[in-house]
């Protein structure tokens, strides 16, 4: 079952305001400030988020 829109979307604004405010990191800084966040995510689809945004940002 796949996730709500909304919660994709609000998980991936949250990593790019964390890479825009620290630069260079790795996906399980990224994991980690998503927990912190309320948002328990797998390294995995974080990594899927990371392509979609470098994906659509060109």
């Amino acid at each position: 079952m796949s996730q709500p829109s909304s919660k994709v979307i609000i998980r991936q604004w949250k990593i790019i305001q964390f890479l825009l405010n620290n630069g260079y990191v790795t996906t399980a800084d990224i994991e980690e400030y998503l927990y912190e966040q309320g948002l328990e995510t797998a390294q995995r689809t974080i990594q899927r988020d990371l392509n979609l945004l470098e994906k659509y940002s060109l």
